[in-house]
């Protein structure tokens, strides 16, 4: 979950942008969320297009963010944990699928696949069969789609 504080609201920005709120800084609630998910996505802006990044609390939510943006547009996912250290530790994902059926009656927010492992985790990084299916949600290796691979 992600704090906001009046003194870096930044109400210029804000005029610009039909009803949408800018802030300076947020403040990562570890406590309440162990860890968060930052996204990085191309986006158009006025006559050209930028990148944007987005920070995401929960699984569910980005699993939904991941579908509104276009996979063409989507350029990179981590997960975001505090470390033992009190670092922040960056875990860059390979693949997300949404869970099965079956996985969501049980919880399981998300499956992913992170770079450096070629285990299938859920999002409390315990392993998941290989052999559900699933339908695929953001994907950063070579696509043999539009959408990457359908399904896992």
């Amino acid at each position: 979950m992600f704090v906001t504080l009046p003194q870096f609201h930044h109400p210029v920005l804000d005029a610009a942008a039909s009803g949408q709120q800018h802030w300076s800084a947020v403040v990562a609630s570890f406590p309440l969320q162990p860890w968060w998910y930052l996204f990085v996505y191309e986006a158009k802006y006025l006559d050209t297009r930028i990148n944007n990044t987005m920070l995401v609390s929960w699984e569910e939510l980005l699993i939904r963010v991941l579908g509104s943006v276009p996979a063409t547009d989507h350029r990179a996912l981590y997960r975001v944990e505090l470390g033992e250290a009190g670092d922040l530790v960056f875990k860059s994902v390979q693949a997300l699928w949404a869970p099965s059926s079956s996985e969501a009656e049980a919880c399981v927010g998300a499956v992913f696949r992170f770079d450096g492992n070629s285990e299938l985790l859920g999002a409390d990084l315990r392993p998941v069969s290989e052999l559900e299916r699933r339908s695929v949600v953001f994907w950063a290796g070579p696509r043999t789609s539009e959408s990457g691979p359908e399904m896992r």
